[in-house]
Parts: C-alpha cells; structure tokens; sequence
C-alpha cells in the first residue's frame, strides 16, 4: 500500500535539494561569466592600449620627420582612444609659443556642410521650413521653379560649381568674392543646371551657399551667428570662426603652409564665400559637434532614419544626407575637405561609435594614406606606414 504523506514528503526534499543544487551551479556559472567577462575586457583594454601607442608612435615620427603637422582624434566604442597634435601651428622653429593643441582652429573646407545642414534641421524642427519648399520661395527672382530645399541637401539640384565658373571667368577681379556674387551669378544669370532636379546626384557647393542663404533669410541672423546661438547651443563648441573682409585673423587660428616650410599659403579670392566651405573649428570642436546627432535635439523615433539616403527617381539611391557622404556597405558617414594648404576627414562609424577626425595644415601629402592607416590598426589588419 503506497505511503502518500512520505512520497509526498520525499518529492518535496528532492525539489528542495534540485533547487539548491541548481541555484548553486547558476551562482557558479555565474562567477564564472563575471570573470571571463573581466578577463575580455582586459584583454580589450590592453588591446586597445596597444593600438593606440602605435598610432601614437607612428605619427609622433612621422611629424618629428616634418611629413604630419596636424591634430587628430579617434574613437573607439564610444571612448576616446587618441586625441592630440603634432607639430605647430605655423611654419617657424618649434618652441612652446607656437605648438599645436586641440583648441586651435583650421579651416575645414567642405566639412563645413556639415553645419549647414544641421542649421536646416533646426528650421525643419522648428516647423519654420519644409523639404518640399521651392527654391522660389526664397528667392522670388529665379526661374528654377522646380528646384526644393531637398534637392540642394542632396545635390541633386543639377546646379553648377560656382568655383568652376568663377575660377574660369573671374581670374581678373580684383576683390573678393562674396555670397552675394553666387546668389547674383544663379538667380540673375541663371546658368543651365546640369540634369534635371532628382534625377541624378553631383557634388555641387552651389548648393550649401543656397542653403546657408535660407538659414540666414528664416533664421533672421547671420549664418554663423545662427550656427553658433542655434546648431550649437548646449554643445562644447568655442573655436568656431568664420572670417569677414577686412578682419583680422583670431590668434587661435593656425596658418597653413608648404611641406617643406618655406612660406605659408597665399590668401585666394573665393575664401569669404560660406555655407559650403569658408569655416574654421578645433578638433575639440568638431569632436563635440557629434552630440547634435545623439543627444535630445531628437526626438527617438527620428534619430535611426536621419541619415537615409536620398532615392532619385530612377531608384539609384544617394551617396550623400544631411551633409555627409555615405558608405552603406560600412555603415560609414565621412566628409572631408581641402583649401590651401588645409586638410580635414571626419569618418564615423556611427553604429559601432568609432570615429577618426584629421586636421592638417602642411598640405600633406600623405593625409589619406594616414586616415587608412588608423583605420587599419583599429581593425588589426596589416597597414603601411605613410613616410
């Protein structure tokens, strides 16, 4: 006859002793994920030690060298893994008046759209603007009808290159150019635009000038008092400087010069011209700008599809949103730019928080071939050093 009280009784001890059995085993795996974990982020540490100290060591010879004067900041996972300068901030002897620091300020060429965009977001935020905006909107005398504010972000206007035309038929002026002569040259002169809005994408800085047009227009302000009190406001942001005729250049700004330090740069007729270039900022600057995109600008549900790509009609998507290139196939958003003697790289590797930031103003030779240096080191792949 069976005993239902001490059947009873042994299947609760058994359930008992099971669950201090397991709970002991799960405390022990555990502890043992908690130390392997540790143990990882060690050998991460470490790993992440060394590929800093060869960068480092790499470009610390390579400017001792004179083939790098410049600044540089890369991060990895979210943490900054290098941020320093080497070299000067002029082409004379090297001594403590004159060393590069992350504070100084370069002219970033073409990264500058980068603001400019950023400076139309805040208008689309504010509901002050729209995408589908004619360009006749805010300038009543063109005859591009067709044309929208999107089309300029994406370059895909068909608008020419003032800097050709005006480098082609301007060699003979004797002042300097202004955003004014490009908005004249365009609504006045109407050149051809070279496709048909949104059927094909060409780089075009045309469009930036149009577009830094329209934040000062709406804005009611100047572009770079906009970008400062606006796009900036809350951020890390002191170096930004954007030069006006006649003034005098910051002593935070750095010169520009030949490799081999003989003279620096001359000044060049189209240097006033902003929106699309014309802008300076410090590593620090641009290494802070970032938080634009990831902080509470936005709202959530906007920030993963702010970078999609513009789509042309013929279904060829854009390599190019809000200012940056793309590289879909890396999930990698870069711009650079390049004006006497300066060289800028912004490459953000969004999703994975990796980001590598150049500035140089020796008219380097090698500045690419650096940036894929780093890149490399960070991905433990071979690299070349670039002497």
């Amino acid at each position: 006859m069976i005993n239902h009280k001490k059947t009873a009784f042994l299947l609760l001890f058994f359930i008992f002793f099971s669950f201090i059995f397991l709970n002991c085993q799960n405390k022990k795996t555990k502890k043992e994920e908690k130390t392997l974990n540790q143990q990882i982020d060690s050998v991460k540490i470490k790993w992440s030690e060394v590929k800093k100290n060869t960068i480092d060591m790499i470009l610390s010879e390579i400017g001792r060298r004179y083939r790098w004067n410049g600044c540089l900041l890369v991060e990895e996972n979210g943490k900054i893994l290098l941020n320093r300068c080497y070299g000067t901030t002029d082409r004379y002897k090297r001594d403590l008046d004159n060393i590069l620091t992350t504070q100084k300020a370069f002219h970033i060429g073409a990264v500058a759209q980068i603001f400019t965009a950023a400076a139309i977001d805040v208008l689309l935020q504010k509901n002050k603007i729209n995408l589908e905006d004619s360009l006749s909107k805010y300038f009543r005398k063109t005859k591009y009808k067709n044309l929208k504010i999107k089309h300029l972000l994406n370059h895909t206007s068909g608008l020419p290159d003032y800097q050709t035309y005006f480098l082609n038929n301007s060699k003979d002026l004797n002042t300097y150019a202004t955003n004014r002569n490009v908005i004249d040259w365009i609504i006045a002169s109407s050149p051809n635009v070279r496709f048909e809005p949104e059927t094909d994408f060409e780089y075009s800085p045309t469009n930036y000038v149009l577009l830094a047009r329209i934040v000062e227009l709406v804005g009611q302000k100047l572009w770079i008092d906009f970008v400062k009190d606006d796009v900036c406001k809350g951020l890390t942001i002191n170096q930004l400087y954007l030069p006006f005729l006649s003034e005098k250049k910051p002593i935070f700004c750095v010169d520009a010069f030949y490799l081999d330090r003989k003279k620096n740069f001359d000044d060049h007729f189209l240097q006033y011209i902003y929106g699309a270039e014309g802008l300076w900022a410090s590593l620090d600057d641009l290494h802070h700008f970032e938080k634009f995109y990831t902080e509470d600008f936005f709202l959530e549900d906007k920030k993963d599809d702010y970078f999609a790509p513009f789509v042309l009609n013929n279904g060829k998507i854009v390599p190019f949103a809000k200012g940056w290139h793309i590289k879909q196939d890396e999930k990698l958003l870069f711009q650079t730019g390049k004006w006497l003697g300066f060289q800028t790289g912004i490459w953000w590797w969004k999703e994975q928080k990796t980001k590598i930031i150049l500035l140089t103003n020796d008219n380097s030779t090698i500045f690419l071939d650096t940036k894929l240096m780093i890149e490399n080191i960070l991905k433990g792949k071979r690299y070349k050093i670039p002497f």
